[in-house]
């Protein structure tokens, strides 16, 4: 039975040991000037075998699917194996986000961006992410660079498109309209994800 007690447990897991990663879309070989959509997905990633564990069967409380439990190597430097855990159907990831959302703290920014976003591509099979997608997606890197906060020109355009992000007391519906043609440029460094892992 899945208590509240345990979605705050997860979610200070996630806070500290968890990754919410994004996959840029690539070109389709046929078709290069098609993309696919960008891909979200939630990592759990951590040495601690029985720590894994409970959270995965928490996540089974909770109805979300994920791909099996790995066993991973991490580079030369590693002195031990850790345990992979990773969501990634779209559905499941929001599902899950809106349930940890709440008890987030680090990473509560990426949260609610990941929730926004897929919010609006899970409404759909095959969503099209537009430029303000890419614009508001692309400023994870930028947030997590930045310790899990948001800088001030990063902020101002989650304040225009995220709910959650807009500033106590702004009239509702200020500032939505016309925010695809903001002049607004974030850093063209690749978004930060989880480092890439072997199988053993």
């Amino acid at each position: 039975m899945l208590k509240d007690v345990d979605i705050a447990w997860l979610a200070g897991i996630i806070d500290g040991e968890g990754c919410f990663s994004i996959k840029r879309p690539i070109p389709k070989r046929k078709t290069p000037h098609r993309k696919t959509s960008y891909q979200v997905w939630i990592v759990l990633c951590n040495t601690s075998e029985s720590m894994v564990r409970r959270a995965e069967s928490i996540l089974k409380d909770m109805g979300v699917e994920h791909q099996p439990i790995r066993k991973v190597w991490k580079g030369q430097r590693a002195t031990r194996w850790q345990f992979w855990l990773h969501v990634a159907k779209k559905h499941d990831v929001l599902r899950m986000t809106e349930m940890l959302l709440p008890y987030l703290t680090a990473k509560k920014t990426e949260a609610e961006i990941v929730k926004w976003y897929l919010s609006k591509s899970c409404r759909v099979a095959q969503y099209r992410t537009t430029e303000l997608d890419a614009l508001v997606l692309d400023s994870m890197s930028v947030i997590k660079r930045n310790g899990g906060e948001a800088p001030a020109e990063v902020l101002s355009v989650l304040r225009e498109v995220i709910p959650s992000q807009a500033s106590p007391g702004l009239p509702k519906g200020e500032g939505l309209e016309g925010v695809e043609t903001r002049p607004v440029r974030l850093n063209d460094n690749p978004v930060q994800e989880c480092p890439t892992s072997s199988v053993h």
